[in-house]
């Protein structure tokens, strides 16, 4: 199944921005009611997959199918090189917990398995709409955008007690087999969601995503 039809049956198809305004408010009026709480990603091309940048790094260079221990290992690689490079810590901050590490590696462009966020539904839709530019040409000019809402309800770090020690953890509570790591079954069935205090853009974690 292609990624237009996997999406299909939760996409509504916005023509104007009148229906654009409609839908964001709609969704923000349930969210109130509700008691729910979305976060948002803009996506410039409806046919991308929902797959975070190392995972399409990993995809690409094995050509096939990216698993939770194919993540993680390199993850392990990247964190040691970033460690080797000295960025893990700073004079100023002392040393980053392992979120913050990955937070400013995806802040600066390297492959991590974070996907950036937003709790802004217009900061979404702008990402969605954006231009964008490879190689001195416009790309996906003709392309169908996407915006996600996720809910989040329960799953913001920040504001859960369960996971809010992962904000300051040195070592992947995620990581399978750590003492005080998370069951290996929800880390790969359920979604987290983190807003980082030194930037804008807050990642959702997720396995494959």
């Amino acid at each position: 199944m292609d990624v237009e039809e996997f999406w299909k049956p939760f996409e509504v198809n916005i023509e104007s921005f009148d229906q654009l305004v409609e839908k964001i408010n709609s969704v923000m009026r349930h969210a109130a009611d509700r008691d729910v709480k979305f976060a948002w990603r803009g996506q410039i091309d409806a046919g991308w997959a929902l797959h975070s940048s190392l995972y399409r790094r990993l995809s690409l260079t094995k050509n096939k199918a990216v698993d939770e221990k194919d993540l993680s290992t390199t993850e392990s690689k990247i964190l040691v090189e970033l460690h080797r490079w000295g960025l893990h810590s700073s004079s100023s901050t002392g040393r980053l917990s392992i979120l913050n590490q990955l937070a400013m590696l995806q802040h600066y462009g390297s492959p991590t398995r974070l996907i950036d966020i937003t709790f802004n539904a217009w900061v979404g839709a702008w990402f969605a709409v954006e231009e964008k530019w490879s190689n001195g040409k416009v790309v996906s000019e003709d392309s169908d955008a996407r915006l996600f809402a996720f809910d989040v309800t329960d799953r913001l770090i920040n504001e859960n007690d369960e996971y809010r020690s992962w904000e300051d953890d040195l070592s992947r509570p995620w990581k399978h087999g750590e003492a005080e790591s998370i069951s290996k079954k929800e880390w790969t069935t359920s979604v987290f969601a983190w807003k980082p205090a030194n930037f804008i853009m807050g990642p959702v974690n997720r396995t494959g995503v």
